[in-house]
């Protein structure tokens, strides 16, 4: 196990039954690119469940920082957003206005000493 420090965030939307596989595959082909390493993510597990998608991403420290500024400066990031977005929902359409929006607050963690 690293004992460098990792950042988990969880990202929270609304994804329709059965388009799982398509996001999945939109993130391997991103995840083979150097866009992972760029933004010091180090794991990611993308999940669904009965409409709901949830995105588990562990990365370095400061993830929000890199990702506002890859939204404004990063092609390959844009890329992967526009193409999420066309098949991921926000959560609260009203509220969102970009990724960080749909990050979930961790309200309990428990780790063995």
């Amino acid at each position: 196990m690293s004992d460098r420090p990792v950042e988990r965030t969880l990202m929270v939307a609304r994804m329709p039954v059965g388009r799982a596989e398509q996001v999945a595959r939109l993130f391997a082909e991103s995840d083979a690119t150097g866009l992972p390493q760029r933004m010091g993510v180090r794991h990611r597990a993308l999940y669904s469940f009965h409409g709901v998608y949830a995105h588990l991403i562990e990365a370095e420290p400061g993830l929000a920082d890199r990702i506002r500024r890859a939204r404004a400066e990063d092609p390959g990031f844009g890329r992967i957003s526009a193409a999420v977005d066309a098949l991921v929902k926000p959560w609260d359409p009203q509220t969102w206005r970009g990724p960080l929006d749909s990050q979930a607050t961790s309200f309990y963690r428990w780790s063995p000493e």
